[in-house]
């Protein structure tokens, strides 16, 4: 088997040829390439996100990510902290929530068209929890690491 781009471990270094014997045995190939086979499932029935949520909801959906993505990249580009003693919209006058958090609520503020795609996300998925924080910076920076590996730009 020839491992994908999508592996973790291997960041896709075995593109097209053969990677070293036990590779395929690694926990971290074994999810990739689960996830690897679910998506290409869901994808042949017709089953993807994209196919099961509304476009306007999608578009929606893609714009508030988006949004905290520029979030997260502002105050990872300045090298601010993102976090502060607790994680929450609700604590926000308690003036302990964290730059993320003040920075996302002056960006609602200042964008209509977001201000109305907060009011759509449901509480249990707004994505702002520390873990989600980790991700989007995790993703940044495997963005960043691409293009200077490619001799792009990010």
């Amino acid at each position: 088997m020839v491992c994908s781009s999508q592996c973790r471990r291997c960041g896709g270094a075995f593109e097209g040829r053969a990677p070293p014997s036990g590779h395929e045995t690694l926990k971290d190939h074994m999810s990739c390439y689960a996830m690897w086979k679910e998506r290409e499932m869901r994808h042949n029935m017709g089953n993807e996100v994209s196919a099961l949520v509304n476009a306007d909801q999608l578009r929606k959906n893609r714009y508030y990510v988006s949004s905290l993505i520029d979030v997260v990249g502002f105050l990872v580009e300045n090298q601010l902290p993102l976090r502060g003693k607790v994680d929450a919209f609700d604590d926000m006058s308690e003036g302990g929530s964290g730059l993320f958090f003040f920075m996302l609520y002056y960006t609602i503020q200042k964008d209509p068209e977001l201000a109305n795609v907060v009011k759509t996300v449901p509480r249990n998925a707004t994505y702002t929890c520390q873990d989600m924080q980790n991700e989007l910076i995790e993703t940044l920076s495997n963005v960043v690491t691409e293009a200077i590996a490619s001799g792009g730009r990010w």
